[in-house]
């Protein structure tokens, strides 16, 4: 099984915590196959900011630019 993700390792995203846009690097991948439910796997990244706080985040929470995130609310 071959698995697209939307970003990569190393790659700077952006993201929501506490109301506050946050950006960091993706440190890591979580990807878990889901044969009960209607999604065939669970894409999650592991993001570190620049405070060095550590979060897991879902893919649809995670976004390139932060005009992006910003479009999505």
């Amino acid at each position: 099984m071959e698995i697209q993700t939307k970003y990569n390792l190393r790659d700077i995203v952006f993201f929501i915590d506490n109301n506050k846009v946050k950006n960091g690097k993706i440190e890591a991948l979580k990807v878990r196959e889901d044969t009960i439910g209607w999604q065939k796997e669970s894409i999650k990244y592991i993001i570190r900011d620049v405070d060095n706080y550590v979060f897991e985040l879902d893919e649809m929470s995670v976004f390139a630019t932060k005009a992006e995130l910003i479009a999505s609310l």
